[in-house]
């Protein structure tokens, strides 16, 4: 159509005319419409074309090297065993009573720590065997 204006497309003329087709081949637009037929064509082999699946790259996992688990034997500390622990609480009772009698007597006193003292070094030289 030659009296249809494009920026306007709302607005339609009261009688159409039409362009022959003389005119047309003569304008150039079968140049353009060439080139429009084309890249349609591009496009849809584009669009129907599947898109090549690209594999993951995998990289492979080093896994450290485990050592070798040694089974050390258990060593329960002194600290814990009962005969340690009883130790401790008759050493305890032998110093609070030398402590409340060290007034009277400090030389009883001196006895009773050097008990104490005994008792802790034949503890400890028995655990060392």
């Amino acid at each position: 159509m030659q009296n249809f204006n494009q920026k306007y497309p709302s607005l339609l003329p009261e009688v159409f005319k039409y362009t022959s087709e003389e005119e047309i081949s003569n304008s150039g637009v079968y140049a353009v419409l060439k080139k429009a037929l084309s890249a349609i064509e591009d496009f849809k082999t584009y669009v129907e074309t599947p898109k090549p699946v690209a594999q993951p790259a995998s990289k492979p996992v080093k896994k450290p090297d485990a050592a070798p688990k040694t089974s050390a034997p258990k060593t329960t500390k002194l600290s814990k065993t009962k005969d340690y622990k009883d130790l401790m609480k008759e050493c305890k009772t032998k110093f609070g009573e030398a402590m409340l009698n060290a007034e009277d007597n400090l030389e009883n006193f001196n006895k009773t720590m050097a008990e104490i003292q005994r008792k802790i070094n034949e503890f400890f030289q028995k655990s060392d065997n």
